[in-house]
């Protein structure tokens, strides 16, 4: 079952977007995905992919991502 866990970010396409990422649970993977509220782009894109073993082992791609976040995560992770 898919999961999303949210929280700001560093990571932004451009000055008007907001400072959010999301990680998403599926498949046996977590997917970092940002949004871009620019007209010219718009949409969700791909910040970058890791394996479950990958995200428990070495932690987040995103270095901004709060350590009681990736805790919950981890917890989730090792449980499912």
């Amino acid at each position: 079952m898919a999961k999303t866990w949210r929280w700001e970010s560093d990571h932004r396409c451009c000055a008007t977007c907001p400072p959010d990422s999301s990680l998403v649970y599926e498949g046996g993977e977590v997917r970092y995905l940002g949004w871009c509220s620019d007209v010219g782009f718009g949409g969700g894109y791909t910040i970058g992919v890791q394996t479950i073993d990958e995200f428990v082992t070495r932690g987040p791609l995103d270095e901004t991502m709060p350590p009681a976040l990736i805790a919950e995560i981890r917890a989730y992770l090792t449980a499912a």
